[in-house]
């Protein structure tokens, strides 16, 4: 990285409890997916256990580590969003379970829409997106209403409350989780629920990958989370547990294997290793099954419940 950029990063406090004692558990982490530059080291909190990025990108920093070819703000092919549907199955019948038809759904980073539109059948959604060209995206192929800015200016016109926030794979970006869910809560009416999911650090995959796993994914993630970290954060932020499911995700070893290819300069063999090739898929899934079943996927998701007061 150059030297401007290295002075751009910034050393942070532990987010979940406030300590500044930490060990370093992963150095010399590089940015293997759009091998952006950077050399960067996950910590682990003393005192509570939350894993985090010390130093990080600055706010003036980051950006660039969100390329327009970021995954998440592309449309995928129907193929691939047939495929992805199967697996959002069961986050629908989820909500569907505790949200009658008709309520409000706001998904903060919402990216192009692709999940948000899925739950349109039912409901009246809404999405937050910062970056403008995934939003322009999700306005013109779905027809959403995508509010445009971060999710820390976020101010909402009509609803002011919703009866379900989702929050899925964001707050691992977030500069504050413990800020973040203390604003999903204003956010949300009483008894309302917010549906979060995150990175898994005691997963099957992060233990084979290691620096290369897919769900590590720095500089972008700036956090890490297990599910007593988590429990932590949605308990003193105000929330009930409702549900702790885990995702069958093929994508995340193949990125594994994605992201060795490049560290060694393999890109072009890399791009073979993608979600959008079909056999890749299936050599995958059963392994991500497998681990789902077992507790040690790399994806969790949380349903909450708003509580009346906090840390119940």
């Amino acid at each position: 990285m150059k030297d401007d950029a290295v002075s751009a990063l910034e050393y942070t406090i532990c987010d979940l409890c406030g300590s500044s004692d930490f060990l370093a558990v992963m150095n010399d982490i590089a940015d293997t997916n759009w091998c952006l530059g950077g050399r960067f080291t996950l910590v682990r909190c003393r005192e509570c256990g939350l894993y985090y990025l010390n130093p990080r990108p600055s706010r003036s920093e980051i950006g660039r580590y969100y390329p327009e070819t970021y995954l998440p703000y592309e449309i995928s092919s129907r193929l691939v969003r047939y495929a992805k549907q199967i697996f959002w199955m069961r986050e629908k019948r989820l909500i569907r379970r505790y949200v009658p038809r008709g309520s409000a759904v706001l998904e903060v980073g919402c990216a192009s829409g692709e999940f948000l539109a899925y739950f349109r059948d039912r409901y009246k959604v809404y999405g937050l997106e910062m970056d403008e060209r995934a939003a322009r995206e999700g306005r013109r192929v779905y027809g959403l209403d995508i509010w445009t800015t971060t999710f820390e200016e976020f101010v909402p016109t009509e609803p002011r409350e919703f009866d379900v926030v989702m929050l899925r794979y964001v707050l691992e970006h977030l500069a504050s989780p413990k800020a973040a869910l203390a604003k999903m809560r204003g956010l949300l009416k009483e008894g309302g629920y917010a549906l979060v999911s995150v990175p898994n650090f005691e997963s099957w995959d992060r233990k084979v990958f290691g620096t290369y796993w897919h769900c590590l994914d720095a500089p972008r993630h700036f956090y890490i989370f297990t599910r007593e970290t988590m429990a932590r954060y949605v308990r003193e932020a105000g929330f009930r547990i409702v549900n702790i499911s885990q995702s069958a995700v093929p994508n995340d070893w193949i990125g594994g294997v994605r992201r060795f290819l490049n560290s060694r300069g393999w890109t072009t063999t890399g791009k073979f290793f993608s979600i959008k090739n079909p056999l890749l898929f299936g050599l995958a899934l059963p392994v991500s099954i497998a681990a789902a079943v077992a507790g040690k996927s790399s994806r969790c998701t949380f349903l909450l419940q708003k509580s009346e007061n906090r840390l119940q």
